[in-house]
């Protein structure tokens, strides 16, 4: 029950979290700026610069829920007539051993991260790209429509997730979606954790196994 982070800006759902070590918590980076060179910052240093500084969970508290994943070898990539383009050619990868949530962030979880460090996800901001003011709001899916399968949609975030109607009320332990990746790594930060690579993802996906899907052959 893991799924890989989307680079998207406005949806994804929220992947399982690796353990960054069993020694001491990281220590977050507090660079003295100066408001001058705060409003010279990219949105992506400001993002980074405010995730930085959000506090973090007793390291006690951090392991809770994780799996350990012996290290090895695999063959990374598509392995059937269907794969993509760009999941080929499959070729060797190595891997250390590490520990992975069990599952992917939950509604409650990523609610109680909210709730202790009042951030806002990038679905609740008002974004400008290219000079163009957008609401804030997010993707969402819409299958009637087949060429155009994704529609932003004003006022879908994670406690919304198909827009200010929706809720996710009775949904707790469901993931949570409509998250960025500025958004996981923010989590990740608060966890003590960090996302995992694509090489770990996979490899703790296949579970040891290359049939085509997770069920098997067919």
């Amino acid at each position: 029950m893991r799924i890989l982070i989307s680079k998207t800006l406005f949806f994804a759902t929220l992947s399982s979290l690796l353990l960054i070590n069993c020694g001491q918590p990281p220590k977050s980076p507090e660079p003295n700026i100066q408001k001058e060179a705060l409003a010279s910052l990219s949105s992506h240093e400001s993002y980074l610069l405010e995730i930085s500084r959000l506090p973090q969970k007793a390291h006690s508290e951090r392991k809770a829920g994780m799996v350990f994943i012996e290290g090895g070898s695999f063959m990374m990539g598509g392995m059937s007539p269907q794969a993509r383009a760009d999941e080929l050619p499959s070729h060797g990868e190595q891997v250390q051993s590490f520990w992975m949530d069990s599952t992917e962030v939950t509604n409650a979880k990523f609610r109680a991260f909210i709730e202790a460090t009042g951030y806002k996800t990038i679905a609740e901001r008002q974004i400008v790209l290219e000079g163009k003011t957008y609401e804030p709001g997010a993707l969402v899916f819409d299958p009637e429509n087949p060429q155009f399968w994704w529609r932003f949609q004003v006022g879908a975030n994670w406690k919304h997730p198909y827009g200010p109607a929706s809720s996710i009320e009775g949904k707790e332990d469901h993931p949570v979606v409509q998250v960025s990746w500025y958004d996981a790594m923010a989590y990740a930060h608060w966890m003590g954790k960090r996302l995992p690579t694509e090489v770990e993802w996979e490899y703790a996906a296949r579970a040891n196994t290359n049939t085509m899907y997770p069920w098997g052959a067919d």
